[in-house]
């Protein structure tokens, strides 16, 4: 070892830099993880649920009362199996999250795309297609729909398919989580650059 006194190099000014962004990377990692279980809905540790990502709503039809009893005679039924997170939106006076918020939305005819999500440490990581784009009404406990077939879509009083795919759903709230792993890597590379920086500094060959 050459150079500076091991002893004085928290004294430096490059190391003290890394220090206090290290300060600040663990003070925002420890907020996210907080923030993350106390709010999510998702399995906290790993596992995995079935959800609708919600979509326009269909445009009101002479049918449309009658095919919302068939649907939910017919279709299939999406229990809404979740976590219960500490604290819910309706503590701080505002409706549950993911609920409708009025009793004339609870059968509100809408497209929707059906996934089983893979969630880790209570963030969305993988979007697996379960049945695909759905007409379906929701309520508090369920998602209830049909296949947007063509057949279904007549029924429901809608002249024309609409031309609708996966990728035409905001299916980035359900893989958001990908943005903390590469934030943990980004916190990696930061590491072995403060490594490096302090061998330089301490004179360290």
């Amino acid at each position: 070892m050459a150079g500076q006194n091991p002893f004085l190099a928290g004294k430096h000014p490059t190391i003290r830099r890394d220090e206090a962004i290290r300060a600040v990377l663990l003070i925002v990692i420890g907020l996210t993880f907080g923030t993350i279980f106390l709010l999510s809905d998702r399995p906290l540790i790993i596992g995995d649920r079935s959800a609708v990502v919600r979509g326009p709503a269909v445009t009101a039809s002479a049918a449309s009362t009658g095919f919302v009893h068939a649907v939910d005679e017919y279709g299939v039924h999406i229990p809404k199996v979740r976590h219960v997170p500490l604290v819910t939106p309706s503590a701080f006076g505002g409706p549950p999250r993911d609920l409708p918020a009025t009793p004339d939305e609870v059968r509100t005819l809408r497209y929707g795309y059906s996934i089983n999500e893979l969630d880790i440490l209570g963030m969305p990581f993988i979007p697996r297609r379960q049945y695909g784009v759905l007409l379906y009404y929701e309520t508090p406990g369920e998602f209830v729909g049909v296949p947007a077939v063509d057949y279904n879509l007549r029924m429901a009083g809608i002249p024309v398919a609409a031309p609708l795919g996966a990728w035409d759903f905001p299916l980035w709230r359900y893989i958001w989580g990908w943005l903390f792993l590469i934030a943990l890597l980004g916190i990696g590379f930061f590491e072995l650059g403060a490594l490096r920086r302090r061998r330089e500094a301490l004179g360290i060959i």
